[in-house]
């Protein structure tokens, strides 16, 4: 999910469905896709820009939010892309197997320095069942969220140094919210949220 200007833009598999906050009894507006990706996973908004990742089309989708017409354009190619992060004008991406379970090479954390002039760069080389990703508010560590360990890491943005910060046998973690020093954290399996905190360490659950 992502909000912009009171709207909220969720990814809906084959679609993104927008809200307005304002009016939440509207019915949403649906953004539909030329080439019927069926796996639209994660979503950000920068610059009144959202950029989709779609793991089943081996891209990631801008939509310009300032032309009336919502018009999904390919943007980038990158391998079964699924969580997607961003800081100033840098985006992080993590790459997850398209079938969820048969890891390459390619299912790494990727990086691109400057979204107006898009190179795709390997930020890790650890390959990994990647969901979610999240970014400490200075920009100086990534969190994500990988099925292999059950775990969340987290990364330095300079010198690479990954940690476990959270596990939890059969932890299947998905998309990271950050908020404040907390991490919320989906287990999907479980059908709960984790609110996980970064200074004590303490944990709660959302059911």
């Amino acid at each position: 999910m992502a909000i912009c200007k009171n709207k909220l833009y969720i990814c809906n598999l084959n679609n993104i469905l927008v809200y307005n906050l304002k009016s939440l009894s509207e019915k949403p507006q649906k953004i539909l896709f030329e080439d019927n990706p069926k796996v639209l996973n994660d979503i950000v908004v920068l610059d009144n820009i959202l950029y989709i990742t779609a793991t089943d089309k081996n891209a990631i989708y801008k939509i310009d939010l300032k032309n009336n017409d919502l018009k999904p354009e390919k943007w980038l190619d990158i391998p079964s892309p699924n969580g997607i992060t961003f800081y100033k004008n840098s985006i992080y991406i993590a790459s997850i197997p398209s079938d969820y379970k048969t890891l390459t090479d390619n299912n790494i954390i990727y990086f691109i320095k400057d979204i107006n002039k898009p190179v795709l760069e390997k930020f890790n080389n650890i390959p990994g069942l990647y969901d979610g990703l999240g970014i400490s508010k200075d920009g100086n560590i990534i969190y994500a969220s990988d099925w292999k360990t059950s775990s969340v890491y987290a990364i330095n943005t300079k010198t690479k140094e990954k940690k476990v910060i959270f596990y939890e046998k059969g932890l299947t973690p998905a998309d990271i919210g950050i908020s404040g020093n907390k991490l919320l954290i989906p287990d999907m399996t479980r059908h709960r949220i984790i609110i996980f905190d970064l200074k004590t360490k303490g944990k709660k659950f959302i059911q």
